[in-house]
Parts: C-alpha cells; sequence; structure tokens
C-alpha cells in the first residue's frame, strides 16, 4: 500500500489517479485486474474467437463490436488444435485487418503477440498457476487469454471449494503482474439449448465463476443461418451490456464479423 499526501498526488502528473491506463477495451469494459469469462457450446467457434481477439488486442484494432483501446501486448494460451492448423485460423483472421493499410503489422504483432500451443495435457491448479506466473515473470503482458479452461485446468467446476481456490490464485496472480484476463470457456451442458439462461448459468460451474468474473459473455445461435449473439454482462450486479450481433465471414474465412442490426 502507497500512502501519499495531496501535494505528493498533484506532483504526480505522469500517473492517473483514476487508472485510465488500465483500460484494454473503451467504457471501462475490461481492464487490468479484471476477469472476462466468455463461453459457448461446443464447436460453436469458440477457438478462433480466442485468436480473434487475441490479434485485435495486439494490434488495437476494433473486432467484434469491441473498442480497443490501444494495441495490447497479449498473451494466448491455447490447447485446443495442432499449430498448422492455427497457422491457417491466424492467416484467415488477420486478412480482416486490412493490414495492407498497417505498414507496421509485422513490427506490431512480434512486440505484441505471444502463442502458446499445448494439447493433450491437465495440468493441477498449482501448476498452472506456477508456469502462468513463469510465463509473466518472462514477460510483461496486458492481457492473458487462456483457451480453454478447462482443456489447461483439471478442476472440479462444480465445485466451489476448487473454483475458490483456482479464482483466489488468479486474483494473486492479477495482483502481482497487473494483467487482464481473459478465460474461454464451456456452456454447462444441461442448459444451454433452454434458452432462458440467466448469466450465471452461462458456463461450467456459472454460479461459482461468477463470483470472480467482472464480465461474463456467451455466444449464442439465433435464428439466422450462422449469425450469433455475443451477448454481455457484468454478473455481480446483472447490469446487460448492448448485445452485438456477430457471424461467421460469408467470404471463406473462419474469422467473425460483426453484423449490422
Amino acid at each position: 500500500m502507497k500512502i501519499r499526501t495531496i501535494s505528493q498526488i498533484l506532483g504526480e502528473e505522469n500517473e492517473s489517479i483514476f487508472g485510465f491506463d488500465g483500460v484494454i477495451i473503451e467504457k471501462d469494459f475490461l481492464s487490468k485486474g479484471q476477469t472476462w469469462v466468455i463461453s459457448g457450446a461446443a464447436g460453436i467457434g469458440k477457438n478462433v474467437l480466442a485468436m480473434q481477439l487475441a490479434a485485435s488486442l495486439a494490434l488495437g484494432e476494433k473486432t467484434l463490436g469491441l473498442d480497443i483501446v490501444r494495441p495490447t501486448k497479449t498473451l494466448l494460451l491455447h490447447s485446443e488444435n495442432p499449430i498448422a492448423d492455427e497457422k491457417i485460423y491466424f492467416d484467415d483472421i488477420v486478412s480482416q485487418f486490412e493490414l495492407d493499410k498497417k505498414a507496421d503489422f509485422c513490427e506490431i504483432m512480434e512486440n505484441n503477440f505471444r502463442f502458446r500451443c499445448k494439447t493433450g495435457r491437465h495440468y493441477s491448479v498449482d501448476d498452472f498457476i506456477s508456469k502462468l506466473d513463469a510465463a509473466l515473470r518472462a514477460n510483461k503482458y496486458d492481457v492473458v487469454i487462456v483457451d480453454s479452461l478447462t482443456s489447461f485446468v483439471g478442476c472440479d467446476f462444480s465445485s466451489y471449494s476448487e473454483v475458490s481456490n483456482l479464482f483466489c490464485k488468479i486474483n494473486e496472480l492479477k495482483s502481482k503482474h497487473h494483467f487482464a484476463m481473459v478465460l474461454i470457456h464451456h456452456f454447462c451442458k444441461p442448459q444451454f439449448r433452454s434458452g432462458k439462461l440467466h448469466p450465471a448459468q452461462w458456463c461450467m460451474g456459472g454460479k461459482a465463476i461468477s463470483n470472480y468474473a467482472d464480465i461474463m459473455s456467451a455466444v449464442l445461435k439465433t435464428k439466422g443461418e450462422n449469425e450469433y449473439a455475443f451477448m454481455h454482462c457484468k454478473p455481480h450486479d446483472d447490469a446487460e451490456i448492448p448485445t452485438v450481433r456477430i457471424a461467421q465471414c460469408q467470404n471463406g474465412n473462419n474469422a467473425w464479423e460483426a453484423k449490422n442490426v
């Protein structure tokens, strides 16, 4: 804890009293120190969404209706597909950003984007936290995206005690390294078809996870062909954030695009 006098505060011209420098996505949607949980059904495109979000954060480019404040140093931990498949996805995704107009694209991505692919192994909570801590000590990141939580961490997400243990240790890391966490997660299978979901039921272990999430989002299929609703809320006060209509790109790419409604 840093205790300062009024004269010291007024003299610190380069420091924002209100922490605006920590904002990652505009309108305080996501800031450093916060946790964002994004859930969806199996096969709905969460892996592509995670990579697209990571690329847009690194480039500072708007995506999926979200305004990124500035290019952001981003680490994507991925464990779903072989690296050869990810290269195809990544080429498709970055083609959206009109990179011919961004001469410094390669330099920005080299400085701001790191990707770690792992398949076929779960970590215990302690091992996961230890490896993430080592990565954050080696390089300072503004955002860490984990795709997906259940692929990395062997944990009973229906158990309040196990979820509490995981997120308390994640929160300790966020305080230590000052970054925002984005967790890709799965819907609770018995519930996601009901169409009457409360935000706290959007994902496996949702009621427990919502205690630790600052933003919860879900990708939900709509009646339109290949169209989805990207729904957001703040679970602690049930405050709804405007839904964005998104769709899988129709030009052969694997990426998503925002729809005008």
